[in-house]
């Protein structure tokens, strides 16, 4: 019983030797086009000379991974200029190799929170927000949700220039900000 056991492991490794070892055949139909194939189509088929497949040579073949090209080190992107002719961002300084697309980079706002006051006696407090793209934010809303789940929007202007930074009042009793837990402020605007 044993030697069943090793037996039929030796024959499944003999045969996935004898298929990875198969023929591939190639031939020129009537039309010129080179076809390939694991079985003889047609008498004139000829196994193929292919190179033998080394995973040792294509692991080393493999080429380094590229860093995506920004406009940080070029001025910025250049959105008045327009997109290049493959639709990516110009830089400040013409350098036309970034990947960023156009249309994201140069019609998207990112709001970020930039800093939050600490909380005045009557319980308010000041949420500085930051647009990081170079246009502007429209319709921006700053939303707190409390730890008790109370929401609180906060008021403040209707837009943030580009790469702008404005000044948003939270009114009513708001805890303690520090003791607002992980996600509770939500930026959000028409174009974000």
């Amino acid at each position: 019983m044993k030697s069943q056991h090793v037996l039929i492991p030796f024959l499944l490794i003999t045969l996935s030797i004898a298929v990875v070892r198969a023929d591939v055949y190639d031939w020129v139909d009537e039309k010129g086009i080179r076809h390939f194939s694991s079985s003889k189509p047609t008498e004139e088929a000829a196994p193929s000379k292919l190179p033998p497949i080394m995973r040792e040579k294509s692991l080393r073949a493999r080429p380094a991974p590229m860093a995506a090209a920004t406009c940080i080190e070029h001025g910025g992107v250049h959105c008045e200029a327009g997109p290049d002719v493959d639709g990516s961002v110009l830089c400040h300084d013409g350098f036309a190799e970034a990947t960023a697309r156009f249309r994201f980079e140069c019609f998207t706002a990112k709001l970020s929170v930039s800093e939050i006051s600490p909380i005045a006696p009557n319980g308010s407090a000041r949420i500085y927000i930051r647009n990081e793209k170079g246009v502007a934010a429209d319709a921006p809303k700053v939303v707190v949700k409390t730890a008790a789940g109370d929401v609180v929007e906060a008021v403040g202007p209707n837009q943030i220039a580009a790469n702008g930074l404005e000044e948003y009042l939270l009114q009513g009793l708001i805890p303690d900000i520090d003791s607002l837990p992980p996600g509770s402020i939500t930026l959000t605007c028409k174009n974000c």
